[in-house]
């Protein structure tokens, strides 16, 4: 974790950790792990959980998951497609 890291994080809405994954079940626990979340591919959340991220020390190394895929939830519309270039016919 660094100064600048912090800041961005902050200030620009960065989603890195487990709580704005796709693959991240709230609900579900991980085997062996107290506390409730759990990656439905079954890779272990504690490295990449928000408190963990939150409470790093300046200097401290971060763990990012290689398959983490934000969490679009079902209510943003065209989310996928950027929207039509002006003049274009596409509805």
């Amino acid at each position: 974790m660094s100064p600048a890291l912090r800041l961005d994080l902050s200030q620009h809405r960065l989603v890195c950790c487990c709580e704005d994954c796709d693959h991240f079940d709230a609900a579900a626990t991980e085997r062996g792990a107290t506390g409730s979340g759990a990656c439905d591919l079954l890779f272990p959340t504690a490295p990449h959980r928000r408190a963990t991220w939150e409470s790093a020390a300046d200097g401290d190394a971060l763990s990012f998951c290689k398959l983490f895929e934000p969490d679009r939830g079902d209510d943003v519309a065209g989310f996928d497609r950027p929207p039509p270039l002006a003049g274009s016919n596409e509805i």
